[in-house]
């Protein structure tokens, strides 16, 4: 996902580095992550995902 407009418009944080989260196509199992963040990279965003929610 690169269109800006969506991430600014999302209630989920944008992070400047991945983490411990994993992009979606490193998602194997059973589907128990969801859409925890955005990653900022220099040409646009990539959602990240994980097993527990982020505190904000």
């Amino acid at each position: 996902m690169d269109n800006e407009l969506t991430v600014i418009g999302s209630e989920l944080p944008v992070l400047q580095t991945k983490g411990a989260y994993k992009y979606l196509k490193e998602i194997t199992g059973n589907g128990a992550y969801y859409q925890v963040a955005w990653q900022k990279l220099a040409d646009g965003y990539v959602a990240l995902y994980g097993t527990t929610p982020i505190q904000m």
